[in-house]
C-alpha cells in the first residue's frame, strides 16, 4: 500500500454565538493529570459548577465530554500522561467540549464534580480513566521501494464528527454540518481538476468511529488523508485557519 500521509486541516470558523460569548459563562481554567498507564485521573478546574455529559466514552480511542455553562477564554490543548496522549478544550455553544486522545484503549471508570473546599477555591470536574488492556492497532509499515502506480492519486477527505457526535455547536450551526459541506465542496473542486480520485469517509450526517476513519483510507490505498474540523471559541473576533501534519521523521 502506498504511504498514507495524514493532514489534519482545522478550519477555524465562528460558530460562537451570543450564548457562547455571554458574560454569564463560567471559565475552564486548566486541565491537570495524575496516575499511570493503568489508571489516570483527569481534573478540569472550573470557576463555577458545571454538569458533564459523555459524548464519546473511549471505544474509538478518544473520550469526549461536554461541560455545560463553562468555556475557556481561548482553546486549551496539550499533552497528557498515563492513558491520555493529549487533550483539547474548546467552547461549543453554551458548553465546553473536552477531548482526550487515548494512548491505549481505556474507558471512563467514574466522573464527578468536587465543590470548593479543603483550601481549594474553585470547582473541579474529575474524570477517572481505566485501561481495558487492549492496545490500539499500529499502522502497517509501508515498503520504501513500492512500485509507482499509474492511476491518479487517491485522496480521502474526512468530514469531522457526524451523527451522534455533532462536534462544536454555535448559535446557528453544528461543526458536523460545516465540515460535511466543506468536504463536499473540496471533493468537487479536486475532481474538477481531473488530477485526482476523491472519496469521502462520510457523505451524510452519520457517525463514523475515530479509528475507523483512517482505516477506511488505508484499506483503499489512499495517497492522502485530509481531516476537516471547524473549531468554536468564545471570542467572536478570532478567525483564521490552522493546519497540522504528521512528520515522517517523528517528533524532533
Amino acid at each position: 500500500m502506498t504511504a498514507l500521509a495524514f493532514i489534519v486541516f482545522c478550519v477555524a470558523v465562528l460558530l460562537a454565538g451570543r450564548g457562547l460569548a455571554s458574560g454569564a459563562m463560567g471559565e475552564v481554567m486548566r486541565v491537570r493529570f495524575g496516575g499511570d498507564a493503568q489508571r489516570t485521573r483527569v481534573v478540569v478546574d472550573l470557576d463555577r459548577t458545571s454538569r458533564g455529559e459523555v459524548i464519546q466514552p473511549g471505544a474509538d480511542g478518544r473520550v469526549v465530554l461536554a461541560l455545560s455553562g463553562v468555556a475557556p477564554h481561548r482553546s486549551l490543548s496539550g499533552t497528557g500522561i498515563g492513558l491520555v496522549r493529549g487533550y483539547r478544550v474548546a467552547g461549543a455553544g453554551g458548553a465546553s467540549r473536552v477531548e482526550l486522545d487515548l494512548a491505549v484503549s481505556a474507558e471512563i471508570e467514574r466522573r464527578f464534580l468536587l465543590p470548593p473546599g479543603d483550601g481549594v477555591q474553585h470547582y473541579r470536574y474529575v474524570i477517572d480513566l481505566k485501561a481495558t488492556g487492549r492496545a490500539p492497532t499500529a499502522p502497517r509499515p509501508t515498503p520504501r521501494n513500492a512500485p509507482r502506480r499509474t492511476e491518479r492519486p487517491l485522496i480521502y477527505i474526512d468530514a469531522g464528527h457526524g451523527g451522534r457526535d455533532p462536534g462544536a455547536q454555535g448559535a446557528h450551526a453544528r461543526e458536523s454540518d460545516v465540515t460535511l459541506a466543506a468536504a463536499l465542496m473540496l471533493k468537487q473542486e479536486l475532481e474538477r481538476s481531473g488530477r485526482y480520485r476523491v472519496r469521502l469517509t462520510r457523505d451524510s450526517d452519520v457517525y463514523v468511529g475515530l479509528n475507523r476513519r483512517p482505516t477506511i483510507a488505508r484499506q483503499a490505498g489512499a495517497d492522502l488523508f485530509i481531516s476537516l474540523h471547524a473549531d468554536a471559541i468564545a471570542d467572536p473576533a478570532t478567525r483564521g485557519a490552522s493546519v497540522y501534519t504528521l512528520s515522517e521523521q517523528g517528533a524532533g
